[in-house]
């Protein structure tokens, strides 16, 4: 599977990877096709952590941030990013523990997350936002109905199909 080099955003994990829209995808194999039609076997509670971690690191940042106003300014322009992936990896997580389709691309926040990376809202105003995307995040995680662990055997026979597909291909 090859992916054309228009993503979006920077902080990309392999199942946004395979999660990626399908028009921003140049080349896909079988092999590919499978991991993409079977990314569901990937998802678990796990997903709490690797979202979860990494955006409250990002809020923290930013609640930092407003308490230390020293050079608020200069920070605040350095933030925005790192502000927009906050809000982006909270949704995205929420999603997934939610049962929905894991979007890497997000088309309905498309707008927020630009405008949130441009500056269009102040430190404060993101900082509500990212509660209210918090809340929804945690109460997700307390309902998911995830495993909490991906099925090994089943991703191992998944895997093991594809290894075999590829390789006894004839020459």
């Amino acid at each position: 599977m090859i992916l054309s080099g228009r993503l979006e955003y920077s902080h990309y994990s392999a199942l946004e990877l395979l999660a990626t829209s399908h028009e921003h995808v140049i080349v896909l194999t079988s092999s590919g096709a499978l991991l993409r039609d079977n990314i569901d076997l990937f998802l678990s509670k796990k997903v709490i952590n690797s979202f979860g971690h990494y955006a409250a690191t990002q809020l923290r940042k930013l609640h930092n941030v407003l308490i230390d106003n020293k050079d608020a300014n200069q920070q605040e322009k350095n933030l925005y990013k790192d502000a927009m992936h906050l809000v982006r990896l909270l949704i995205t997580g929420a999603d997934i523990l939610e049962g929905k389709a894991l979007k890497a691309y997000r088309t309905d926040e498309h707008e927020l997350l630009l405008a949130i990376r441009n500056g269009s809202y102040n430190l404060q105003e993101i900082f509500v936002m990212a509660q209210e995307y918090e809340r929804r995040f945690k109460l997700a995680s307390e309902q998911t109905s995830l495993p909490d662990q991906p099925d090994h055997t089943l991703v191992e026979q998944l895997m093991i199909g594809i290894y075999k597909h590829f390789l006894c291909k004839p020459l």
